[in-house]
C-alpha cells in the first residue's frame, strides 16, 4: 500500500519537475563553491584571516597548481574524476593567509608526493612494454572498405569449396572442377590484395615518458602513429606531470637552503655584503699585520745591536787580555 502511494507522488514530482530542480541547486552551490569558496556563508567571530582553504572538501593539490586526474580523461588510463573543490579565490586566499609558507610547503609536498607515484606507474609500464617490443617486419594494413571486400570473398571462396567437394562426392566432376576453378581465383585475389597492402616495419621502441610503443621508420604510416603519440592526451599529461616534479623539487631545495640558511644564522641579504667588502677588509687587516710585524723585527734588530756594541765596549778582547797579562808578569820578575 505504502509503495502503491508512493508511486504516483514520484511521478507527480518527476512531473512537475522537483528532481531536475534539486540537481541545478546543487549545481549552482558547486559553482559558488569553486569561485567563493565552501566558506562563504560562514560568519567570523574574530579578526582570523580567512582560511576556507583548509577545509576537506578542497583539493590541495589544484592549490598549489596541478590536479593531475583530469589531464587523463578519455585515455586508457584515465584516472577517476577529482571530485573536490578547484577555486581560484582559495588559491588567492592561501597566498594572502600569514602562514602561506607554511600551508603552501605542505601542499606542494604532498603533490610532490602524489605525482611520484604516477611516475612510479610509468616507469613500471615501461619496463613491461620492453619486453613486447616487435622488430623488422611487414605488416597487413588495411582499409575499411578492403577488409570488407576481403571478407566477402572470403565466404564466396568457401561456399564455392564445399560446392567442389559436395559435386565431387556425387560424382559430378566437371561441376567440382569448375567450382573448384572459381575458388582457386579468388583465392589468388584474395592474396594479391593483401600483398598490396602489406608495408616494411622498421621496428618500435618505448616512449620513456609513458610507456608507450610506437614504430621508428619513416613510412608515412609509421609517421602518422608516431606522430599521433606524441601529441596525443597520454603523452601530454605525462609532461605536465614531468614538469611539474622539476617545479616542485626545485622548490622543495629552496626551501631546505634557506633552512640551512636560518640555522647558520647567515641571512640571504647580507651575503652579497659580505662578498663584495670582505675581501677589502681582510686585505686591510693582512697589511696592517705585515706593517707591525715588520716595525717589531726592525726595532728587535736594532735592540740587538746596541747591546753588542756596549757589550764590546764593557769587555775587552782576548788580544788585550794577553798583553796585559803579559805585562804585568814582566813587572814581577823585575
Amino acid at each position: 500500500l505504502k509503495a502503491a502511494r508512493a508511486e504516483p507522488l514520484a511521478g507527480a514530482g518527476a512531473f512537475y519537475g522537483l528532481r531536475p530542480l534539486a540537481e541545478d541547486m546543487e549545481d549552482a552551490r558547486a559553482l559558488l563553491d569553486s569561485l567563493m569558496g565552501p566558506s562563504r556563508d560562514k560568519k567570523r567571530a574574530d579578526d582570523r584571516p580567512p582560511d576556507g582553504f583548509l577545509a576537506k572538501n578542497v583539493c590541495r593539490r589544484y592549490l598549489v597548481g596541478c590536479c593531475p586526474n583530469d589531464w587523463f580523461k578519455s585515455t586508457k588510463r584515465e584516472m577517476e574524476v577529482c571530485m573536490k573543490i578547484h577555486s581560484e579565490s582559495l588559491r588567492v586566499e592561501l597566498e594572502a593567509h600569514p602562514e602561506s609558507v607554511r600551508y603552501t610547503a605542505e601542499f606542494e609536498d604532498e603533490c610532490l608526493d602524489f605525482l611520484e607515484s604516477i611516475r612510479r606507474e610509468a616507469d613500471r609500464w615501461v619496463a613491461r612494454e620492453q619486453g613486447n617490443l616487435r622488430g623488422p617486419r611487414k605488416e597487413l594494413q588495411l582499409s575499411a572498405g578492403l577488409q570488407k571486400s576481403l571478407a566477402d570473398k572470403g565466404e564466396l571462396y568457401a561456399a564455392l569449396m564445399q560446392e567442389s567437394m559436395e559435386a565431387e562426392e556425387a560424382g559430378e566432376m566437371e561441376r567440382s572442377s569448375e567450382a573448384m576453378t572459381k575458388a582457386l581465383a579468388i583465392k589468388k585475389d584474395m592474396e594479391e590484395a593483401k600483398k598490396r597492402s602489406s608495408v616494411d616495419i622498421a621496428g618500435e621502441v618505448v616512449c620513456e615518458l609513458c610507456g608507450v610503443r610506437y614504430p621508428t621508420g619513416d613510412s608515412e604510416h609509421e609517421r602518422g602513429h608516431r606522430d599521433a603519440h606524441l601529441t596525443g592526451k597520454l603523452h601530454e599529461a605525462y609532461s605536465h606531470i614531468k614538469e611539474n616534479m622539476e617545479r616542485l623539487r626545485q622548490k622543495k631545495l629552496e626551501r631546505k637552503e634557506r633552512d640551512r640558511q636560518k640555522d647558520r644564522g647567515d641571512k640571504p641579504s647580507k651575503r652579497k655584503d659580505d662578498d663584495v667588502d670582505g675581501p677589502r677588509e681582510d686585505s686591510k687587516r693582512r697589511s696592517r699585520s705585515r706593517g707591525a710585524g715588520k716595525r717589531r723585527s726592525r726595532s728587535r734588530g736594532a735592540k740587538r745591536r746596541s747591546r753588542s756594541r756596549g757589550a764590546r765596549k764593557r769587555s775587552p778582547s782576548r788580544s788585550n787580555r794577553k798583553r796585559s797579562k803579559s805585562r804585568s808578569g814582566k813587572r814581577k820578575r823585575r
